[in-house]
């Protein structure tokens, strides 16, 4: 059993599978979403930054909330074109719903 299949049991082998385009589109979805908390919460740090904040609480909790957004962003990033897709990642400032690979998310009609 290599390495990864001691961590992971059951994934041990290779991975052939092409990334399904609803796969994709989750993928490209929750990173933006990542994205864009990672860019409130810095937006957040650089005020809280300013004069008048001096409770080390709330910055500690922003903090945590930093590097947790980071390492979730760079998780995604870190992802080969067979899981994310091939598409390049959209621009996180775009609306919620417009990023990623399109899929059909309507369920078929009952006849």
């Amino acid at each position: 059993m290599s390495w990864f299949g001691s961590v992971a049991p059951g994934l041990g082998g290779e991975i052939k599978k092409p990334a399904t385009p609803r796969l994709a589109s989750f993928i490209h979805r929750h990173r933006a979403a990542h994205a864009r908390k990672l860019a409130e919460y810095g937006q957040m740090h650089e005020a809280a930054l300013g004069p008048g904040h001096n409770d080390p609480y709330p910055m500690a909790t922003l903090e945590f909330g930093i590097a947790h957004e980071r390492a979730a962003k760079e998780w995604f990033d870190q992802l080969p074109p067979e899981i994310r897709g091939r598409e390049p990642w959209a621009d996180p400032t775009q609306p919620p719903g417009d990023e990623g690979p399109q899929t059909n998310q309507t369920p078929p009609s009952s006849p």
